[in-house]
């Protein structure tokens, strides 16, 4: 009977040390929410992104920048200030990384149309990757400019 109760209770550990471990090795899920009014950091020269152009006219926007070193986005309702790691420019591909807040972002974003030397339209994406999680990668549309 003895053995027959220590297997018992050598069980019971192990199955709940074992969903203790699942539980923690699950990956947190997280929501990127849009934003309507920008922070006001971003005045002047800066890159708002949405999902579309339609999202974009009723600036419903995923990502803010100053085109200095501060950024922005919103995941689960809550604002994300982020800071500038990385720019770089060429002819036609533009990338941004930034991080804060236990969130690194990378934008990739091609210039599809400039109206003129300070103003660019862009297509692209967003990959939003938290310090534990899922990284989650979306489709993107913005403007760039002064």
């Amino acid at each position: 009977m003895k053995k027959f109760l220590t297997l018992v209770c050598s069980s019971l550990i192990f199955i709940s040390c074992a969903k203790e471990k699942a539980e923690a090795q699950k990956p947190e899920t997280f929501t990127v929410n849009t934003f309507t009014d920008l922070p006001p950091e971003i005045d002047g020269c800066s890159c708002t992104f949405a999902e579309d152009s339609v999202s974009y006219a009723k600036e419903k926007y995923n990502y803010a920048n100053d085109l200095r070193a501060t950024s922005f986005i919103k995941v689960n309702g809550k604002m994300i200030r982020l800071t500038e790691t990385e720019h770089a420019n060429s002819n036609s591909l533009t990338k941004f990384k930034s991080a804060g807040s236990g969130y690194e972002v990378e934008i990739k974003a091609k210039i599809i149309r400039t109206t003129d030397l300070e103003y660019k339209e862009m297509k692209g994406t967003i990959t939003i990757k938290p310090k534990t999680g899922k990284t989650l990668t979306k489709t993107i549309y913005g403007v760039c400019g002064c």
